[in-house]
């Protein structure tokens, strides 16, 4: 009797063991179908038209808002039963910035979205974006970065990684190196020669313009028109404001303050200006000024000079004569 007992049992359990093992099977074969499938599709939806314009570096952070998008699709039976059987639970969306350029920095306002699950749910968070000076200008950008959605349940997760375009702007940046002393003392019709050296610390080819202001009447002043730094960092060159002083007759003691407006721009289009530099320069006029008389002294001279020697010889002919 014992023994028909057992073997009752042995018969019993190996048919449970068989059964849920068969069950089990059959479950993951259905959710495996693409007839009965259940899998999240991630979809990603940019704010409309923010990063249509180039990003000035340094002088904004961009804020871009994103949507991510969960949409489960299933089969006819199986995979719908799934999703409602799972119908308002919680689903945890992963967010990772794997990627950005070495010229800008990008973070998540938050790396970790909650939705409940639904054929079609949403999730919304924020990107920002910071560009460096040293951004080239108009070079396409990328920001790359992963969201990842485990499985739920029997419901397939999934994980993508997308990519965000944009452009940093022109940033018109210049260092200046003026002379140490901005003033000189000459005599009239002398020249002083001011050097100012131009670096180019922006992000592409600068044309840098340069204009004279408040150059006293009588006086000259002359500097280069415009110039064209390289886009490579430490891009430089020197011109010179050369003035020279009055020169008319009697004693000078004046004094010019002449300005030169700096103003740099975009190589390829001029239209482009960044903020205006100043340089102001000191000259004194000091000392006594002939007004260009001595040159008709010299020809005084000379015309008296030929007068003499004519009369000279007229003289010494008239007496050998008589």
């Amino acid at each position: 009797m014992k023994r028909n007992i057992r073997l009752i049992k042995t018969i019993f359990s190996i048919f449970f063991i068989c059964f849920f093992t068969t069950a089990s099977f059959t479950i993951v074969s259905l959710a495996r179908d693409p007839i009965y499938n259940a899998k999240v599709n991630i979809r990603i939806k940019w704010s409309d038209g923010i990063l249509d314009e180039p990003v000035i570096p340094r002088a904004q952070i961009v804020t871009l808002n994103v949507t991510v998008i969960l949409e489960i699709k299933t089969g006819e039976s199986f995979g719908a039963g799934l999703l409602e059987g799972y119908t308002g639970s919680v689903a945890l969306i992963d967010l990772y910035i794997v990627e950005f350029p070495s010229w800008c920095y990008a973070t998540l306002k938050s790396d970790l979205l909650m939705t409940n699950i639904s054929e079609l749910a949403e999730a919304n968070t924020q990107i920002y974006i910071n560009i460096n000076e040293n951004a080239p200008a108009y070079a396409q950008g990328y920001i790359k970065f992963r969201v990842k959605v485990d499985n739920l349940g029997l419901i397939k997760g999934d994980d993508q990684i997308f990519s965000l375009p944009f452009r940093p702007a022109f940033f018109p940046l210049i260092k200046t190196e003026f002379p140490v002393i901005n003033s000189m003392e000459i005599n009239p019709n002398s020249k002083a020669v001011f050097p100012i050296t131009i670096e180019n610390a922006g992000n592409a080819k600068t044309k840098v313009f340069f204009e004279l202001e408040n150059v006293p009447e009588g006086w000259s002043a002359t500097i280069r028109d415009s110039i064209i730094l390289g886009d490579s960092a430490g891009s430089k060159e020197t011109v010179y404001l050369t003035v020279i002083s009055p020169n008319n007759f009697g004693y000078h003691y004046e004094v010019a303050m002449i300005n030169v407006k700096i103003t740099p721009a975009f190589a390829e289009d001029i239209q482009q200006k960044g903020d205006v530099v100043y340089a102001n320069f000191i000259i004194r006029n000091r000392g006594f000024a002939s007004g260009g008389s001595e040159y008709y002294f010299v020809i005084i001279i000379i015309i008296m000079t030929f007068i003499f020697i004519f009369l000279k010889y007229f003289k010494r002919k008239t007496l050998k004569d008589k």
